[in-house]
């Protein structure tokens, strides 16, 4: 069919008001049944209409809900009036926010790769900046040598530029070690803090006491000598630590006195043995937010009683204090987000790496074929709660469902396979649709002849004298069962209430093995089942596969690939 310039129009501005109408994407199915609703004399012709709206929606769905507006308000703005937009569920509004002044931080430790929590704190920081305008800092908090490695470096970036996260600005708080030092000078010099000299067992009986050491009554002057023993590293670890004077009467426990610098001799990936004495997370974080000028702390509730003390140390520095949003972690069923669980686990070969598909970290996530969109996705559909719940998978993966199910070619792919052989029939050409909703993708051919491999859970139900149907081939009825089932040909028409089974021809297939995670733990233990392997033969077509690509085994699920050759495929099953 020539393509008509004013059909082509008409088509156009029906994909847009539907797209605008359900939240910036078009559904082909209502468009085309409105086309032809409103055209029936293009019925006949209803292949290629489908075709050219196909088209034109996935040009129409790559636009901004904003552009699908605007073009719908310049060439239909009586059809725009009627629409009822569908607001997008989105997060919270920020409270004080300024637009253009909206400053948040993500500051990962760099002690492990970034999990699914993770992801989802640096999304909810990065999505407030884009909303409101600001900038968005990415700041590495290394200030204990004895855990950072510069390999965590390099992967947190690579995690977050996979999300689509671009930081406005980049540190290190070990960069600024001079100025730790500077603050915590100043803040011996006014009386607001003091060396201590009492063991780590002495300082966290007192405190859980209540009760106040006497280093606390050291003059100025003695806590800037014994301050300047402990950065020219004349003390050995644990022998001194710089405290605040806080109140050891507190109830908040974090604010008796605690401490903010200490001793750590282990070299730092960064900066080497250039330093000795380190500050804890309240005081280079507290430091950080304010020099940095940070207006919205949005992070998980588990730091809020440390509010209070990292407010008090921006207090006496003169310091801006940030508004503190806090929400729940985000934990899933069965999964450990925990660094140090996951750290045990392999450390004891539970596990292989951080990338298992077991895992909830990024590298783990990008390996199944969980894209970066339905983490944001799932993130607004969930949004920002503080009654701790513990999420099921299949939450995040129902949203991935959605955005892969359209992308995702198809493919047969038979399971502990059985033979079947077919008699009446010797040689058919096969052409099978690669979707079923995209048949300008084409089609699969290839020949087969009397002999198929089909499922094995499929070929168990079978029984003398049933009839089936080989999917988008023909329909066979069972004569005979045995270690080896036969069938009798029995005509191409479709029969409706005939079951469908995958198949591959017996003389052209792939071998394929799936890996299937499953939870790594059932409750609080170790689950030794914890990941399956799949065998079974995939269609002819499963050598055009690329690696890294994400397909549907039909009756299966869907998986990414990791490798093809023509003997073999093997993937990561990423969900049904």
């Amino acid at each position: 069919m020539k393509e008509d310039s004013e059909l082509l129009r008409q088509i156009r501005i029906l994909s847009l008001a539907n797209a605008v109408k359900y939240g910036g994407k078009a559904s082909i199915k209502a468009v085309l049944g409105k086309i032809l609703a409103e055209k029936p004399e293009l019925r006949w012709k209803a292949k290629e209409i489908k075709e050219i709206t196909e088209k034109l929606i996935r040009e129409i769905n790559k636009l901004s809900l904003e552009e699908q507006i605007n073009e719908l308000k310049e060439k239909a703005p009586e059809l725009l009036e009627k629409q009822v937009v569908k607001k997008e569920k989105d997060l919270p509004d920020l409270p004080e926010a300024k637009i253009g002044g909206v400053i948040t931080r993500f500051p990962p430790e760099p002690n492990g790769h970034l999990h699914i929590g993770h992801a989802m704190s640096a999304l909810i920081n990065y999505e407030y900046v884009k909303r409101y305008g600001g900038k968005f800092l990415l700041r590495f908090e290394d200030t204990n040598p004895k855990n950072e490695k510069l390999m965590y470096y390099d992967s947190i970036e690579e995690d977050l530029a996979w999300l689509g996260i671009t930081w406005d600005e980049k540190t290190y708080n070990s960069d600024d070690m001079g100025l730790f030092y500077e603050e915590a000078e100043k803040l011996l010099r006014i009386g607001k803090a003091y060396i201590c000299l009492c063991s780590e067992n002495e300082i966290k009986e007192m405190r859980k006491k209540g009760v106040e050491c006497n280093c606390r009554d050291k003059s100025v002057e003695r806590n800037l000598e014994l301050w300047d023993k402990m950065i020219s590293n004349s003390f050995e670890e644990g022998e001194a630590v710089f405290r605040l004077k806080g109140d050891m009467k507190h109830a908040n426990y974090v604010l008796r006195d605690p401490t903010l610098l200490r001793i750590i001799k282990t070299p730092h990936p960064r900066q080497g043995d250039k330093y000795v004495v380190w500050p804890t997370y309240d005081f280079a974080c507290s430091i950080e937010d304010g020099k940095q000028r940070v207006t919205h702390v949005l992070r998980s509730e588990e730091f809020r009683l440390r509010n209070q003390l990292q407010n008090l140390i921006r207090n006496i520095l003169d310091y801006p204090n940030p508004i503190y949003i806090e929400y729940s972690r985000f934990n899933f069923k069965g999964t450990p987000t925990s660094k140090r669980k996951i750290k045990k686990l392999i450390d004891e070969g539970k596990i292989k790496e951080w990338d298992d598909p077991r895992l909830s970290t990024i590298k783990a996530l990008k390996r199944r074929g969980i894209l970066p969109e339905a983490i944001r996705e799932f993130l607004i559909q969930v949004g920002l709660t503080v009654a701790q719940p513990v999420f099921d998978w299949e939450l995040l993966y129902s949203v991935n469902r959605s955005i892969i199910d359209t992308a995702a070619n198809r493919y047969f792919f038979t399971p502990d396979p059985v033979k079947l052989k077919v008699k009446g029939i010797k040689l058919v050409k096969a052409r099978v649709r690669r979707h079923p909703d995209f048949p300008s993708r084409g089609y699969k051919v290839f020949y087969v002849r009397d002999t198929f491999y089909i499922p094995g859970e499929d070929a168990s139900r079978l029984k003398e004298g049933s009839h089936v149907r080989l999917k988008e081939l023909f329909n066979v009825e069972i004569v005979e069962v045995n270690h080896e089932i036969i069938g009798k040909f029995e005509g191409f028409e479709l029969k409706k209430n005939y079951p469908k089974i995958q198949w591959v021809p017996a003389d052209n297939f792939v071998e394929v093995e799936v890996y299937v995670p499953r939870p790594l733990y059932i409750g609080e233990k170790f689950n030794p089942n914890s990941i399956d392997k799949v065998e079974g033969y995939g269609d002819p077509s499963c050598r055009e596969i690329k690696p890294q690509e994400i397909v549907q085994f039909e009756r299966f699920g869907f998986c990414k690939v990791e490798k093809v050759d023509r003997k073999k495929l093997t993937a990561i099953f990423t969900h049904s």
